[in-house]
């Protein structure tokens, strides 16, 4: 379940693969932790909560996208390296 979210997210990133590479192993711990965290016994409704909790994987990707657009088209100022 968590595979296909991911999977979903990362689908929507497709025009930035760096950024979608960058995201997978932090999006997975992000929602494993909260699975690991749920107080269900039932792995597959923790899973379906910590994916509820996270959002819809397309409006996700558009911030994300949105964060690295703006910090890739920053102007340089001195002493920014």
């Amino acid at each position: 379940m968590i595979d296909a979210y991911v999977d979903s997210l990362l689908g929507a990133l497709r025009h930035d693969r760096s950024l979608a590479r960058r995201l997978r192993r932090e999006v997975e711990d992000h929602l494993w932790e909260a699975v690991a965290a749920d107080p269900s016994e039932e792995s597959r409704e923790a899973q379906r909560r910590a994916i509820a909790g996270f959002g819809d994987p397309r409006l996700i990707a558009a911030q994300f996208a949105a964060v690295s657009h703006r910090s890739r088209n920053r102007p340089c100022r001195v002493g920014d390296q």
